[in-house]
C-alpha cells in the first residue's frame, strides 16, 4: 500500500495552480481551458522518462502482491486441536455426550488433509436401554474440496459394523466397506463429501440468512446433493455461553450417519453466527422421542 501511494503521489505531481484555475475558470470560457489543458501536460514532459523507468518496477511489485495473495491458504474457522463436546439428551433425560474434534493435520495417500473425529457415548443410564459407543472418522483434503477416507466404528445396541469407505477420484467412484468386505459402491460426483464432513463444510465459509447451497454427500451406499437452507436468526443461551445462532436445515434423505434419521423424522441445527461458527445445537425428531446435542463446551487453536 506504502508503494502504491508513493507512486499515485508520484505521478499526480504537476502544476496544481494551473489545475484549480481549470475548475473554477468560467465554463463558458473554453479557449483558456484548452491552454490550461495543454500547460498541465507539458509540464508532465521532464517526468515522462522516470515513469519509464519507474512503471516496469511497479507492475513488477503488483505482480509480485497479487501471486502472493492468490496463493495463500484460506483460513478456515477452525483448526488442528480444536474440541467441541455436547451433552446428550432424550426428552428431559441426560443420555451421554458426542465430541468433536480437529485432529492434527495428516496425510492420506500423500495427500495433506483434515482429521476429523465425532465420537459418541451413552452414559450409565442410557446403556442400560440402548448402549452406544461410535467414533466416525473424516479425512478430507486440506483445501476442503472433497472427502478422501471414511471410518465409521458403529457400536449402537446390538449393531456392531466397521465400516470404510474409500473414494476413488480416477474412477469416481466410493465403495463401502464393512469388516475388509466391500459390500457396496456408488459412483460419486465432483467435490464429494462424507456425513460427518458436512458440518465442516458449512463452517468452511461465511454464512448468511435466507442462503441455500447444495452438497455432493455419500455414505459408500448412496450419492445425493443435499440442499442446506440457512434460516432466521436466533440468540441462543446455552452452557457454553451466550451466542448469536443462525438455525440450520439440511434435507439428506438416505444417507446416514450423523445425520441418520427416520421416516418423518427432521433434522435442525443452530450454528453461531460469527467468526468460529460453532455447531451449538443438534435437534433430531425421530419416531423413539426428541434427541438434542447442545454444546457444553469447546476450546481452539485460534
Amino acid at each position: 500500500m506504502k508503494v502504491t501511494g508513493f507512486f499515485v503521489s508520484y505521478l499526480i505531481k504537476m502544476d496544481f495552480k494551473l489545475l484549480l484555475s481549470y475548475f473554477f475558470l468560467d465554463k463558458n470560457n473554453l479557449i483558456t481551458r484548452i491552454k490550461i489543458m495543454l500547460s498541465c501536460i507539458e509540464s508532465l514532459k521532464p517526468r515522462i522518462k522516470e515513469w519509464i523507468l519507474f512503471c516496469p518496477i511497479f507492475v513488477l511489485i503488483a505482480f509480485l502482491n497479487s501471486t502472493v495473495y492468490a496463493n495463500m491458504p484460506h483460513k478456515f474457522p477452525f483448526q488442528s486441536g480444536e474440541r467441541l463436546e455436547y451433552d446428550l439428551e432424550w426428552g428431559v433425560f441426560n443420555v451421554g455426550r458426542a465430541i468433536l474434534e480437529v485432529k492434527d493435520t495428516q496425510e492420506w495417500n500423500g495427500i495433506p488433509c483434515w482429521h476429523l473425529v465425532f465420537s459418541i457415548e451413552t452414559n450409565r443410564f442410557a446403556d442400560k436401554i440402548y448402549k452406544i459407543r461410535t467414533i466416525s472418522e473424516s479425512y478430507v483434503s486440506k483445501d476442503f474440496k472433497r472427502t478422501l477416507f471414511y471410518t465409521k466404528n458403529q457400536h449402537e445396541g446390538n449393531t456392531h459394523r466397521e465400516i470404510q469407505v474409500k473414494f476413488d477420484w480416477v474412477q469416481m467412484q466410493a465403495t463401502y466397506y464393512n469388516y475388509g468386505k466391500a459390500e457396496f459402491w456408488t459412483s460419486i460426483q465432483e467435490n464429494s463429501f462424507d456425513p460427518l464432513s458436512i458440518l465442516y463444510v458449512y463452517r468452511s465459509k461465511k454464512r448468511s440468512e435466507n442462503e441455500q447451497f447444495e452438497v455432493p454427500i455419500t455414505d459408500g451406499k448412496n450419492q445425493i446433493r443435499s440442499t442446506i437452507s440457512i434460516k432466521n436468526k436466533k440468540s441462543l443461551q446455552i452452557e457454553a455461553g451466550k451466542f448469536e445462532s443462525l438455525k440450520v436445515i439440511p434435507l439428506i434423505e438416505g444417507i446416514r450417519g450423523v445425520f441418520k434419521k427416520s421416516k418423518g423424522s427432521s433434522i435442525e441445527l443452530w450454528f453461531s453466527h460469527d467468526s468460529n461458527q460453532f455447531p451449538l445445537m443438534m435437534k433430531s425428531k425421530v419416531l423413539v422421542g426428541n434427541f438434542k446435542a447442545t454444546l457444553k463446551s469447546y476450546s481452539s487453536n485460534l
